[in-house]
């Protein structure tokens, strides 16, 4: 007779911890064990989306304070609401190489001020991005590059005082020379005052790409 602890994983979640005793009777060349004892059952405590409601493949992350990415969600989420929030930069592959399933990503009402050529390095499968772009901000042109498979992007701007300059309003113009030989179909910027000045490089941008819709406020 043998003292043990035997610890079985259930695909429920629960952890069954039996301890006892085993008798152990050979029969037909065959060891047959008997449990003698008592069991304690553990739930598991899920550590993930401890700021965010996580549920099958979405995230809501939606008006939590969260000042960066959460890096706790599980990586296999394909939507990612991060709607109204502190963030104030994304480092570079980080998005990818954490959630690189995602198909959709809402980025609208934060404080995104910097943006670099591999913020969205990794996220080859999303198709929809809404996202908000504050007075002053920095935009790689490449930044959107890596999005082979993007279909719809939703540009904010913060309304009534955001009047930006030449230098802003070509920033936002120029972030479409990576959407080159992409699946880009719509493109739609909001919420801002100043007029866009479409040059003849900008409609280059689109060269190879299957572009039906762009909406500019004031043109």
């Amino acid at each position: 007779m043998e003292s043990f602890i035997l610890i079985l994983f259930l695909s429920m979640g629960f952890n069954l911890t039996v301890h006892g005793e085993v008798n152990k009777q050979e029969i037909g060349g065959f060891n047959q064990n008997i449990y003698n004892g008592r069991s304690d059952v553990a739930k598991t405590i899920d550590q993930s989306c401890q700021k965010c409601k996580c549920s099958l493949l979405t995230a809501d992350c939606s008006s939590r304070k969260i000042e960066s990415l959460p890096l706790d969600l599980p990586q296999n989420i394909t939507t990612l609401n991060l709607y109204d929030n502190y963030i104030t930069a994304l480092p570079d592959f980080l998005l990818g190489r954490y959630y690189k399933n995602l198909q959709t990503l809402d980025m609208r009402e934060n404080k995104l001020s910097t943006t670099g050529q591999y913020t969205f390095q990794g996220l080859g499968k999303l198709l929809n991005l809404h996202i908000t772009w504050k007075r002053g901000s920095i935009m790689h042109p490449l930044l959107l590059k890596p999005l082979k498979e993007i279909q719809i992007i939703d540009v904010n701007g913060e309304g009534g005082n955001f009047k930006g300059n030449e230098i802003e309003r070509d920033a936002w113009l120029n972030a479409f020379e990576g959407l080159q030989n992409s699946t880009i179909e719509k493109i739609t910027y909001k919420q801002v005052i100043f007029p866009f000045i479409l040059k003849e490089k900008h409609f280059t941008y689109f060269k190879n790409c299957q572009l039906k819709e762009l909406h500019l406020p004031h043109n």
